[in-house]
């Protein structure tokens, strides 16, 4: 249960982007800055861009979501993670999205999408929805499941 939530608090760092950006652009950027926090083990990096109103099935709330990331960092010295965002759609008035991600968590280095195979990578997919907050893409729910049951739906 601890992988999952590690992985949704993943895809909930955002990093800033210029007016000149599309939300589009601005969400992938969140997706790459969290995939750096959890690789770097920022808990804090990655907690700052949750939604206040964050739940997702085994989180009531944001505080619950926290602290499963927390312990899943503590017991997890290296976490390597790769992910590939297969779609993302913004509503026409620009303030709420869905993405769906795929995202490969090892405790080595996930080079490519070659490599999953040989390093035993687990494979997930994440459904998001994400909602502007101060300008500012948050996540604020979360749905996953292995990618091979992800299929199957």
């Amino acid at each position: 249960m601890w992988r999952p939530a590690l992985t949704a608090l993943l895809l909930a760092l955002s990093a800033c982007g210029g007016p000149e950006d599309t939300p589009e652009q601005r969400i992938r950027q969140l997706i790459d800055g969290m995939e750096r926090a959890v690789e770097s083990g920022s808990v804090k990096s990655a907690a700052e861009w949750l939604h206040n109103d964050y739940a997702d099935r085994w989180h009531p709330d944001r505080r619950a979501a926290v602290r499963s990331l927390f312990g899943y960092l503590r017991r997890h010295d290296d976490i390597h993670l790769l992910t590939v965002i297969r779609s993302i759609t913004v509503t026409p008035a620009q303030d709420t999205a869905n993405a769906v991600v795929y995202l490969a968590m090892s405790g080595t280095p996930v080079e490519s999408p070659e490599t999953l195979i040989s390093v035993k990578a687990d494979l997930y997919r994440f459904d998001l929805e994400l909602a502007v907050v101060d300008g500012d893409w948050r996540v604020l729910s979360a749905h996953w499941a292995p990618a091979t049951e992800a299929a199957s739906r």
